[in-house]
């Protein structure tokens, strides 16, 4: 019968601690890059929230649409054309 993975090996003892030593990782440059980088998509994402609530949170064109044709019209009447 095999044993668990790490609980084998050569003259162990009972009560003997069983498995391999790892020493605990550090923190580097990378994981502080990484911490940034989530720190900067929070804040994009709030600063969206801030902006679509402007909007009343609409998703649709319409109202923009609206707006633009109404703008086109007006300076075609006014002679001021937008290229």
């Amino acid at each position: 019968m095999s044993q668990p993975f790490g609980q084998q090996g050569f003259g162990q003892q009972p009560g003997a601690m069983q498995g391999v030593m790892v020493a605990k990782p550090t923190s580097d440059i990378y994981t502080a890059m990484l911490g940034l980088a989530l720190l900067f998509v929070l804040i994009a994402i709030i600063m969206l929230a801030v902006v679509m609530s402007g909007y009343g949170w609409d998703y649709s064109a319409t109202e923009t649409q609206l707006r633009a044709a109404l703008d086109v019209a007006n300076s075609s009447q006014n002679g001021v054309f937008l290229a």
